[in-house]
């Protein structure tokens, strides 16, 4: 894990000036650190929590493709046996 410092209003570069990371502030009552990204539309950028869920969301569809897909080998089984 890299760890920097930056003041407000600095930037991070990450890969070759493809996303930007801009230190906005901190906030001291809520105790929160602001951070604006900048990234071409295709990368997706999410807190963790949401990202989980996504996760958790496609692995629930994949089983459930693949349990379809096993179910329609099983008809397609009995079909071509009769």
């Amino acid at each position: 894990m890299l760890v920097l410092a930056r003041r407000a209003g600095e930037k991070i570069i990450i890969g070759k000036d493809e996303m930007r990371i801009i230190t906005l502030g901190y906030d001291e009552k809520n105790k929160q650190v602001k951070l604006g990204f900048e990234a071409p539309k295709e990368v997706m950028i999410n807190r963790e929590e949401v990202y989980e869920k996504i996760k958790a969301a496609e692995a629930e569809e994949k089983l459930k493709a693949k349990e379809k897909n096993k179910e329609k080998g099983k008809r397609q089984r009995i079909t071509n046996s009769e």
